[in-house]
């Protein structure tokens, strides 16, 4: 079974349909869904993040989303180890990806053991190549 890390990008594009690339992103995770083997993960610190964006959302609606998201998806939240922070610090000066969340996110996929990261970034898409030998990052299009 593989272990697909869920960038926030992607998450909010599957809870936020009008977003540019929500509906492909949709369509793309429900077809992953059914017809492979998947085990998704992302970073337990989602839901506050998700929280926080759609705050233009009411709370209820919110907790909907992160909900059926968690159940419909069978979402792994992970939790962030101190591991994760000194390899980020280590790693800050051998690459060009400036957004340190997003180098904890990525090493927290490393950490689980994660076989891809899907996102939608294109800042973390121009620095893929820093990471090539830990993970596979890759958008929808490219699975």
């Amino acid at each position: 079974m593989k272990k697909v890390f869920l960038d926030f990008n992607i998450l909010l594009d599957l809870m936020d349909t009008k977003r540019v690339s929500s509906q492909k992103t949709i369509q793309f995770i429900i077809n992953l869904k059914e017809n492979y083997q998947i085990e998704f993960f992302t970073s337990s610190n989602f839901i506050y993040t998700s929280s926080f964006i759609l705050r233009k959302f009411d709370n209820q609606k919110i907790i909907d989303y992160i909900k059926i998201l968690i159940e419909e998806l069978e979402l792994k939240l992970v939790n962030f180890k101190m591991s994760i922070l000194t390899i980020g610090e280590l790693f800050l000066d051998k690459t060009n990806l400036k957004d340190l969340e997003d180098i904890f996110m990525i090493f927290t996929a490393i950490e689980y053991n994660c076989d891809f990261f899907l996102t939608n970034d294109k800042e973390i898409l121009k620095n893929r190549k820093d990471f090539e030998n830990s993970i596979s990052i890759i958008t929808p299009n490219e699975f």
